[in-house]
């Protein structure tokens, strides 16, 4: 493919919306080794966004790239496998029954909730991505230090036990002898990016309810059907099945994190499983050149 063709292929509006949507099953088999998913550090953040993401979440895991990527998922993985979540889910629970209570006080007494000044600014924060500005991190942090201590102070030089994150943290940092900062870093970052990706996602869930009567009623009788008061995790996607398929597809329409930004260090192609035509030419294209860069 010609360097003018390759031009014309990226502006494609098909190709485009394939990319952005991480919609890689769209290209052959064949070329799934050379995409970022198969060999992700040869597809590093952009020389612009790392400092960004580094001002916003400090150098915690969105930031690291290479082997320090490499360590840091390591160590965190145990917290988001399978077990490690189901065995979270009291505290989803409590969670989620304190935001029911919330939201039905606001709706009675039609009143704003009012939150701390802590509180207040974190949830700004969140909203404002691409400012220079991270005083929500700032705090977040500054809360995460005190939690620190007292973990220290609890465990008193005993070994620690556990696979939730502040304990695979201070694991890693005895282990790497990694500064304090970097593990501040890392407990703010999973609180705030928890916060904005769970805000969001309920968020949308409810609107997409709101514009379809007809899924909100069955998923209502589905619920109000349900024999036991309160379902297991494995009650959610075994046993109500409305409730799994509206989750699913309002995060298909609404997924909290929609693209990924990343550059090439290498000349790649990517063939789409079927051909996609140009609406400028009419031509079909059937693979996509990236160039390194």
């Amino acid at each position: 493919m010609s360097a003018l063709s390759t031009q014309l292929a990226i502006a494609s509006g098909g190709l485009i919306l394939y990319l952005l949507i991480k919609s890689w099953y769209k290209f052959n088999g064949s070329g799934l080794k050379s995409i970022p998913r198969a060999h992700p550090y040869d597809y590093p953040k952009s020389a612009f966004i790392r400092p960004v993401v580094e001002r916003l979440l400090g150098r915690s895991l969105p930031w690291a790239e290479g082997d320090e990527h490499k360590r840091q998922r390591a160590t965190l993985a145990p917290v988001f496998t399978h077990e490690s979540v189901k065995s979270m889910e009291p505290e989803i629970q409590d969670a989620s029954d304190g935001l029911v209570h919330l939201i039905a006080d606001h709706i009675n007494s039609n009143l704003s909730t009012k939150a701390g000044d802590d509180a207040t600014e974190i949830n700004r924060s969140s909203h404002r991505p691409m400012k220079p500005s991270s005083l929500g991190k700032t705090i977040l942090k500054r809360l995460a230090a005190v939690k620190v201590e007292e973990k220290r102070r609890m465990d008193d030089g005993k070994d620690m036990d556990g696979k939730d994150i502040l304990t695979l943290l201070l694991k890693m940092q005895d282990q790497y002898d990694v500064g304090l900062d970097q593990i501040l870093d890392q407990l703010a970052m999973f609180t705030l990016v928890g916060h904005d990706t769970t805000t969001y996602g309920i968020s949308f869930a409810l609107y997409n309810l709101a514009h379809n009567k007809h899924a909100q009623d069955r998923l209502r009788h589905e619920l109000l059907s349900f024999p036991s008061s309160e379902p297991t995790y494995d009650d959610y996607s075994s046993r109500l099945s409305m409730f799994e398929a509206v989750t699913r597809e309002s995060l298909r329409i609404f997924p909290p994190t929609m693209h990924t930004e990343r550059v090439a260090t290498k000349d790649i192609v990517l063939p789409p499983r079927h051909p996609i035509r140009d609406p400028r030419t009419g031509e079909e294209v059937h693979s996509l050149a990236i160039k390194k860069g």
